[in-house]
Protein backbone atom coordinates (compact mmCIF):
# COMPACT_ATOMS: atom_id res chain seq x y z
CA UNK A 1 0.00 0.00 0.00
CA UNK A 2 3.05 2.28 -0.24
CA UNK A 3 4.03 2.33 -3.92
CA UNK A 4 6.72 4.54 -5.37
CA UNK A 5 5.04 7.38 -7.24
CA UNK A 6 6.09 9.55 -10.15
CA UNK A 7 4.13 12.77 -10.40
CA UNK A 8 1.79 11.47 -7.71
CA UNK A 9 0.77 8.45 -9.83
CA UNK A 10 1.36 4.73 -9.61
CA UNK A 11 3.21 3.03 -12.43
CA UNK A 12 4.57 -0.37 -13.31
CA UNK A 13 7.38 -1.51 -15.56
CA UNK A 14 6.76 -3.98 -18.38
CA UNK A 15 9.90 -6.11 -18.65
CA UNK A 16 10.19 -8.48 -21.62
CA UNK A 17 11.82 -11.86 -21.08
CA UNK A 18 12.52 -14.37 -23.86
CA UNK A 19 13.05 -18.00 -22.86
CA UNK A 20 14.75 -20.14 -25.50
CA UNK A 21 15.26 -23.20 -23.30
CA UNK A 22 13.95 -24.52 -19.99
CA UNK A 23 16.37 -27.46 -19.77
CA UNK A 24 18.91 -26.00 -19.31
CA UNK A 25 17.16 -22.76 -18.45
CA UNK A 26 18.26 -19.98 -20.79
CA UNK A 27 16.52 -16.61 -20.76
CA UNK A 28 17.14 -13.14 -22.13
CA UNK A 29 15.93 -9.92 -20.49
CA UNK A 30 15.30 -7.15 -23.00
CA UNK A 31 16.98 -3.95 -21.86
CA UNK A 32 14.24 -1.65 -23.12
CA UNK A 33 10.62 -1.86 -22.01
CA UNK A 34 7.70 0.31 -21.01
CA UNK A 35 6.56 2.28 -17.98
CA UNK A 36 2.78 2.33 -17.71
CA UNK A 37 1.07 4.93 -15.55
CA UNK A 38 -2.26 5.19 -13.82
CA UNK A 39 -4.22 8.18 -15.07
CA UNK A 40 -5.36 9.52 -11.70
CA UNK A 41 -3.29 10.43 -8.66
CA UNK A 42 -2.81 7.76 -6.03
CA UNK A 43 -4.28 8.13 -2.56
CA UNK A 44 -3.97 5.80 0.40
CA UNK A 45 -6.91 7.40 2.20
CA UNK A 46 -9.26 4.60 3.28
CA UNK A 47 -12.67 5.14 1.71
CA UNK A 48 -15.06 3.26 -0.54
CA UNK A 49 -14.69 5.83 -3.30
CA UNK A 50 -10.91 5.54 -3.21
CA UNK A 51 -10.98 1.74 -3.13
CA UNK A 52 -13.20 1.71 -6.24
CA UNK A 53 -11.05 4.15 -8.19
CA UNK A 54 -9.39 1.72 -10.61
CA UNK A 55 -7.74 4.51 -12.59
CA UNK A 56 -5.69 5.45 -9.53
CA UNK A 57 -4.79 1.97 -8.32
CA UNK A 58 -4.38 -0.05 -11.52
CA UNK A 59 -1.71 0.63 -14.12
CA UNK A 60 -3.05 -1.60 -16.90
CA UNK A 61 -2.88 0.10 -20.29
CA UNK A 62 -6.07 -1.67 -21.42
CA UNK A 63 -7.94 0.08 -18.60
CA UNK A 64 -6.30 3.50 -18.51
CA UNK A 65 -6.41 4.09 -22.27
CA UNK A 66 -10.18 4.62 -21.91
CA UNK A 67 -9.68 7.43 -19.41
CA UNK A 68 -10.12 11.02 -20.54
CA UNK A 69 -6.93 11.80 -18.64
CA UNK A 70 -4.85 9.34 -20.67
CA UNK A 71 -2.11 11.14 -22.62
CA UNK A 72 -0.79 9.38 -25.72
CA UNK A 73 2.81 9.60 -26.76
CA UNK A 74 3.25 11.60 -29.97
CA UNK A 75 7.02 11.42 -30.42
CA UNK A 76 9.18 8.37 -29.72
CA UNK A 77 12.15 10.61 -28.92
CA UNK A 78 10.18 12.26 -26.13
CA UNK A 79 9.91 9.05 -24.17
CA UNK A 80 9.20 10.57 -20.75
CA UNK A 81 5.91 12.25 -21.58
CA UNK A 82 2.35 11.02 -21.39
CA UNK A 83 0.83 7.98 -19.72
CA UNK A 84 3.35 5.53 -21.14
CA UNK A 85 7.10 6.00 -20.93
CA UNK A 86 10.00 3.92 -22.14
CA UNK A 87 11.70 1.82 -19.47
CA UNK A 88 14.86 3.84 -20.16
CA UNK A 89 13.00 7.05 -19.28
CA UNK A 90 11.66 5.55 -16.05
CA UNK A 91 15.11 4.40 -14.99
CA UNK A 92 16.56 7.77 -15.96
CA UNK A 93 14.01 9.47 -13.69
CA UNK A 94 14.80 7.07 -10.84
CA UNK A 95 18.54 7.65 -11.23
CA UNK A 96 17.99 11.41 -11.07
CA UNK A 97 16.20 10.90 -7.74
CA UNK A 98 18.94 8.83 -6.14
CA UNK A 99 18.05 5.29 -7.16
CA UNK A 100 20.88 2.80 -7.70
CA UNK A 101 19.67 1.70 -11.14
CA UNK A 102 22.28 -1.07 -11.72
CA UNK A 103 21.28 -2.66 -8.40
CA UNK A 104 17.60 -2.32 -9.30
CA UNK A 105 18.19 -3.99 -12.68
CA UNK A 106 20.01 -6.81 -10.90
CA UNK A 107 17.03 -7.41 -8.63
CA UNK A 108 14.64 -7.39 -11.58
CA UNK A 109 16.85 -9.91 -13.40
CA UNK A 110 16.78 -12.06 -10.26
CA UNK A 111 12.98 -11.93 -10.24
CA UNK A 112 12.94 -13.04 -13.88
CA UNK A 113 15.26 -15.98 -13.23
CA UNK A 114 13.43 -17.17 -10.12
CA UNK A 115 10.04 -16.82 -11.82
CA UNK A 116 11.12 -19.16 -14.62
CA UNK A 117 12.76 -21.57 -12.19
CA UNK A 118 9.43 -21.78 -10.33
CA UNK A 119 7.64 -23.17 -13.40
CA UNK A 120 10.58 -25.09 -14.86
CA UNK A 121 9.54 -28.60 -13.70
CA UNK A 122 6.01 -28.46 -15.12
CA UNK A 123 7.10 -26.79 -18.37
CA UNK A 124 9.92 -29.26 -18.96
CA UNK A 125 7.51 -32.13 -18.41
CA UNK A 126 5.16 -30.80 -21.10
CA UNK A 127 8.05 -30.05 -23.46
CA UNK A 128 9.32 -33.61 -23.18
CA UNK A 129 5.81 -34.91 -23.80
CA UNK A 130 4.73 -32.78 -26.76
CA UNK A 131 7.71 -31.02 -28.37
CA UNK A 132 10.25 -32.38 -30.84
CA UNK A 133 13.72 -31.36 -29.79
CA UNK A 134 14.82 -28.82 -27.18
CA UNK A 135 15.22 -26.05 -29.73
CA UNK A 136 11.81 -26.40 -31.32
CA UNK A 137 10.03 -23.64 -29.37
CA UNK A 138 10.52 -20.45 -27.40
CA UNK A 139 8.35 -18.03 -25.46
CA UNK A 140 8.21 -14.28 -24.87
CA UNK A 141 6.93 -13.24 -21.45
CA UNK A 142 5.89 -9.81 -20.21
CA UNK A 143 6.68 -9.32 -16.52
CA UNK A 144 4.91 -6.46 -14.75
CA UNK A 145 7.08 -5.02 -11.98
CA UNK A 146 5.92 -2.54 -9.34
CA UNK A 147 8.25 -0.53 -7.08
CA UNK A 148 7.42 0.21 -3.47
CA UNK A 149 8.49 3.43 -1.76
CA UNK A 150 11.78 1.77 -0.77
CA UNK A 151 12.43 1.05 -4.46
CA UNK A 152 12.07 -2.69 -3.93
CA UNK A 153 10.70 -4.38 -7.07
CA UNK A 154 7.65 -6.66 -6.78
CA UNK A 155 6.32 -9.02 -9.42
CA UNK A 156 2.66 -8.27 -10.07
CA UNK A 157 1.89 -10.45 -13.05
CA UNK A 158 3.43 -12.63 -15.74
CA UNK A 159 1.87 -12.31 -19.20
CA UNK A 160 2.30 -15.16 -21.67
CA UNK A 161 0.42 -13.56 -24.55
CA UNK A 162 1.74 -10.04 -23.97
CA UNK A 163 0.44 -7.44 -26.40
CA UNK A 164 2.77 -6.50 -29.25
CA UNK A 165 0.41 -4.02 -30.88
CA UNK A 166 1.61 -0.44 -31.28
CA UNK A 167 -0.62 2.40 -30.15
CA UNK A 168 1.98 5.19 -30.34
CA UNK A 169 5.34 6.02 -31.94
CA UNK A 170 7.06 4.99 -28.69
CA UNK A 171 5.23 1.66 -28.64
CA UNK A 172 6.17 1.02 -32.24
CA UNK A 173 9.87 1.69 -31.69
CA UNK A 174 10.16 -0.38 -28.51
CA UNK A 175 8.22 -3.37 -29.80
CA UNK A 176 9.71 -3.28 -33.30
CA UNK A 177 13.22 -3.53 -31.89
CA UNK A 178 12.04 -6.14 -29.40
CA UNK A 179 10.77 -8.40 -32.16
CA UNK A 180 13.84 -7.74 -34.29
CA UNK A 181 16.14 -8.87 -31.49
CA UNK A 182 13.87 -11.81 -30.65
CA UNK A 183 13.84 -13.17 -34.21
CA UNK A 184 17.60 -12.74 -34.49
CA UNK A 185 17.94 -14.55 -31.18
CA UNK A 186 15.85 -17.64 -31.96
CA UNK A 187 16.88 -17.86 -35.64
CA UNK A 188 13.73 -19.40 -37.19
CA UNK A 189 14.24 -21.27 -40.48
CA UNK A 190 11.65 -22.40 -43.08
CA UNK A 191 9.83 -25.65 -42.42
CA UNK A 192 10.94 -28.43 -44.75
CA UNK A 193 7.96 -30.57 -45.73
CA UNK A 194 8.92 -34.17 -46.33
CA UNK A 195 12.54 -33.39 -45.50
CA UNK A 196 14.62 -33.43 -42.37
CA UNK A 197 12.25 -32.05 -39.75
CA UNK A 198 15.13 -31.13 -37.51
CA UNK A 199 15.78 -28.14 -39.79
CA UNK A 200 12.35 -26.69 -39.02
CA UNK A 201 13.14 -26.19 -35.35
CA UNK A 202 13.94 -22.72 -34.07
CA UNK A 203 17.45 -22.45 -32.76
CA UNK A 204 19.48 -19.90 -30.84
CA UNK A 205 22.43 -18.78 -32.98
CA UNK A 206 25.89 -18.20 -31.63
CA UNK A 207 25.57 -14.48 -32.28
CA UNK A 208 22.57 -12.18 -32.51
CA UNK A 209 21.63 -8.61 -33.26
CA UNK A 210 24.63 -6.64 -32.09
CA UNK A 211 27.03 -9.56 -32.37
CA UNK A 212 27.04 -10.63 -28.70
CA UNK A 213 27.97 -14.21 -28.04
CA UNK A 214 25.30 -16.62 -26.86
CA UNK A 215 25.39 -17.61 -23.21
CA UNK A 216 25.54 -21.20 -22.03
CA UNK A 217 25.27 -22.69 -18.57
CA UNK A 218 26.24 -26.11 -17.28
CA UNK A 219 25.75 -27.55 -13.82
CA UNK A 220 28.91 -28.27 -11.87
CA UNK A 221 29.29 -31.99 -11.10
CA UNK A 222 28.25 -32.94 -7.58
CA UNK A 223 27.46 -29.39 -6.58
CA UNK A 224 24.28 -28.54 -8.48
CA UNK A 225 25.19 -24.87 -8.83
CA UNK A 226 25.40 -23.13 -12.17
CA UNK A 227 27.98 -21.03 -13.89
CA UNK A 228 26.41 -17.81 -15.10
CA UNK A 229 27.57 -15.26 -17.60
CA UNK A 230 25.81 -12.26 -19.02
CA UNK A 231 26.10 -10.75 -22.48
CA UNK A 232 24.48 -7.53 -23.54
CA UNK A 233 22.89 -7.43 -26.96
CA UNK A 234 22.83 -3.96 -28.53
CA UNK A 235 21.14 -2.42 -31.53
CA UNK A 236 21.20 0.80 -33.53
CA UNK A 237 18.64 2.38 -31.20
CA UNK A 238 20.41 1.15 -28.05
CA UNK A 239 17.61 -1.32 -27.37
CA UNK A 240 19.27 -4.57 -26.40
CA UNK A 241 19.01 -7.57 -24.15
CA UNK A 242 20.71 -9.09 -21.19
CA UNK A 243 21.22 -12.80 -21.60
CA UNK A 244 20.98 -14.85 -18.44
CA UNK A 245 21.51 -18.58 -18.12
CA UNK A 246 20.45 -20.64 -15.12
CA UNK A 247 20.48 -24.34 -14.48
CA UNK A 248 19.19 -26.55 -11.76
CA UNK A 249 17.77 -25.85 -8.36
CA UNK A 250 17.55 -22.06 -8.23
CA UNK A 251 20.15 -21.54 -5.53
CA UNK A 252 20.99 -17.96 -4.51
CA UNK A 253 23.94 -18.15 -6.88
CA UNK A 254 21.48 -18.24 -9.76
CA UNK A 255 20.84 -14.52 -9.45
CA UNK A 256 22.24 -12.63 -12.47
CA UNK A 257 24.97 -10.10 -12.02
CA UNK A 258 24.59 -7.11 -14.33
Amino acid sequence: DRPYLIGGKKFDMRVYVAVTSFDPLRLYVYEEGLGRFATEEYSSTPSKANAKNKLAHLTNYSLNKRSEAFVRNQDADRDDEGSKWSLTAVLRHLAAHGCDVPALRERIDEIAVKTMIAVEPSVVGKLNQFCYGKGSCFELFGLDILLDEALKPWLIEVNVACSLSSSSPLDKRVKHMLMTDLLHLVGPVPFQRGGDRRHSATQAPATGAGGASDVDATAEAGVGRARHRLARRGSATSAGAVATSARGGGAPGAAPVV
